[in-house]
């Protein structure tokens, strides 16, 4: 929620944002928190692709797709692809 709330700011506006956040609320998801565990791993995939500009948000995304065996993501830029899950990209 956080990558995607963030790509709608930084290329539309505060509205856009919003509507996001509400399209995400309105959805029948499971919203997956990270804990100590999670970001461990994440460090451990930021430093194991040093070339690719990782957030810790990213990072995060492949390894909860990874554990958790998720065979699709949507996604607004290649990272996510990086451990070989099929993205649906949005451009």
């Amino acid at each position: 929620m956080a990558e995607g709330h963030g790509w709608f700011l930084k290329r539309y506006d505060i509205q856009k944002g919003l509507q996001f956040l509400s399209m995400v609320e309105s959805m029948p998801l499971e919203i997956i928190t990270i804990g100590a565990v999670e970001q461990r791993a994440a460090i451990k995939i930021i430093r194991k692709f040093p070339d690719q500009d990782l957030t810790l948000t990213d990072a995060a995304g492949l390894y909860l797709m990874a554990v958790r065996r998720i065979r699709v993501c949507w996604s607004t830029d290649f990272h996510l692809g990086l451990m070989k899950v099929p993205l649906v990209v949005y451009a």
